[in-house]
């Protein structure tokens, strides 16, 4: 596994990305780029829902030796959905899937699904979102006392 990042400093690590080698990983590259976008139709409204996830550790030290063990992370999801508590359940679905397929942090973490809650919600105007969003945030213990 190699370490990619559009910027080397390490002491801004916030883009980076730990990449499969070979013709795998640019499959998953270039998988992880493809979004779905959220349709709001009938009775559905569009939601933007943040996701904390807690209950692994993510151990950046090998590639950030200054870094902190990762113990949560926040991800943003948009969907359609005829409620905030249906919203709130299919963005961390989705969020859980993402943890569990291309990002392999299931793998990275030994940790098949993280405890998820649904941190912030809310309906939000229109009825077409281009991209569903994806990815995590990581914080450490400090982040998260702090």
């Amino acid at each position: 596994m190699g370490v990619t990042s559009s910027d080397r400093d390490l002491e801004d690590w916030s883009n980076f990305e730990i990449d499969l080698p070979g013709v795998r990983g640019a499959l998953v590259r270039l998988l992880r780029r493809v979004r779905v976008p959220q349709i709001a139709l009938g009775r559905r409204h569009l939601f933007r829902v943040l996701i904390k996830g807690t209950g692994f550790e993510l151990d950046l030290r090998q590639w950030f030796p200054a870094s902190e063990v990762q113990i949560g992370f926040y991800s943003h999801r948009f969907v359609a959905a005829r409620g905030r508590a249906e919203a709130e359940a299919r963005a961390k679905e989705a969020v859980l899937l993402e943890w569990q397929g291309l990002s392999f942090m299931s793998g990275r973490t030994g940790v098949e699904a993280p405890e998820l809650e649904a941190d912030e919600s809310e309906a939000i105007q229109g009825w077409f979102k281009i991209d569903s969003g994806g990815g995590f945030m990581f914080f450490s213990v400090d982040a998260e006392e702090g």
